[in-house]
């Protein structure tokens, strides 16, 4: 990717790349749009991986692990190896649109902080081990259309109020 720091778009998705993602995708200053979805990329994201520049990431239906945190408009990671407890600094993404960690590993509570999160329009977090209870702030999330937490053993009863009035069980 040498002479490619101008790209703004990489679209490398449905092939058969194997292997991590390469640190050189951290040169690239330019890029709003990363789609390696449905590929066999393993390993963790480089942590240098954070350009400022970024919007949308489709990083579904690899083998990726570890954790993520990112600062876009579209986080994608369903269908991963992502492992441990949600971060709570994924609350601090103010200007997220929609957030999948759908189909993965991850464990413990969802955060207080995605209280914050007032522009997001999806948020799916099913097929998870996630437990506890689900944040009395998400019911301020009034631009929230989708939400899903199915298959888990979270507790909802405040989740009667606001936007959450709207979710059929299957949300649940």
């Amino acid at each position: 990717m040498g002479n490619m720091t101008r790209l703004e778009q990489v679209s490398i998705s449905n092939n058969q790349l194997e292997g991590p993602i390469p640190v050189e995708i951290c040169n690239l200053d330019s890029l709003f749009l990363l789609n390696l979805s449905e590929n066999k990329l393993c390993c963790s994201l480089p942590s240098c991986f954070n350009p400022s520049s970024i919007s949308h990431v489709y990083l579904n239906n690899n083998q990726l692990e570890g954790s993520i945190l990112n600062h876009m408009s579209g986080i994608d990671f369903s269908s991963n190896k992502l492992h441990g407890e949600i971060s709570d600094d994924l609350g601090k993404l103010s200007k997220i649109h929609s957030l999948n960690l759908s189909h993965n590993n991850l464990v413990g509570t969802i955060p207080e902080t995605f209280s914050n999160l007032h522009q997001i329009e999806s948020l799916d977090l099913s097929y998870n081990s996630l437990s506890g209870r689900i944040p009395t702030g998400l019911i301020e999330l009034n631009a929230l259309e989708v939400f899903s937490v199915a298959h888990k053993n979270l507790t909802r009863r405040i989740l009667e109020k606001g936007q959450f009035g709207t979710f059929d069980e299957g949300s649940y």
